[in-house]
């Protein structure tokens, strides 16, 4: 249950992204990355696997190329160019 919630979410912020609500996404981002610090191994993997994996998945190129620029370095580990 909790990797489809996860889902849910990378959903939402993909949503918030294509919807043009980009303060709505970038606060689920910063949540998100705000937990990475503290993550134990399992949550990061979560965090890994069943959110940032699963953001912008079947979003358009537009939502993908806006979104990805902003999501922060931590959560996929390049820098944003």
């Amino acid at each position: 249950m909790a990797t489809s919630k996860m889902e849910a979410f990378a959903n939402a912020t993909t949503q918030a992204f294509s919807s043009g609500n980009i303060a709505l996404a970038q606060s689920y981002l910063d949540y998100i990355n705000e937990k990475l610090p503290n993550a134990h191994p399992k949550e990061f993997e979560f965090i890994d696997v069943y959110y940032v994996e699963h953001l912008f998945w079947q979003a358009s190129q537009k939502t993908k190329e806006m979104g990805w620029s902003l999501v922060p370095t931590k959560l996929h580990g390049k820098p944003a160019v």
